[in-house]
């Protein structure tokens, strides 16, 4: 039984090797990646946070100014996540010379029409 479980963590140790193996000119790259996309993930997280205490505690006591404050900070995140999704989405692609979709990396095939 043990030996089974050895033999099966050399076995995801190769997988995981030969997924980095990949990566491996590409690594600054990959790591701006990796580093843009928790960033983001963050934000996404703070989204419902700031909406929450925004309705709950500001709203109802009419802090103007606190809802105002609140707004400019999810202006602010949402203005952060759109650059960093532009890093993510575009500059990385190009850098890394990657398609922009697995679609459009199959090779194309012309349609001629028919001579009828």
């Amino acid at each position: 039984m043990r030996d089974h479980m050895k033999t099966k963590k050399k076995g995801e140790r190769g997988a995981i090797r030969a997924f980095f193996s990949y990566y491996k000119p590409h690594r600054k790259l990959f790591a701006l990646d990796l580093v843009c996309s928790f960033t983001i993930a963050v934000c996404n997280l703070f989204y419902p946070f700031i909406a929450r205490m925004i309705m709950n505690d500001f709203v109802p006591n009419r802090a103007v100014a606190l809802i105002v404050i609140w707004a400019a900070a999810l202006l602010a995140i949402y203005v952060l996540k759109a650059f960093l999704t532009y890093i993510v989405g575009i500059k990385i692609k190009r850098r890394a010379k990657m398609p922009s979709s697995p679609i459009s990396a199959l090779p194309s095939k012309r349609v001629r029409p028919s001579r009828s």
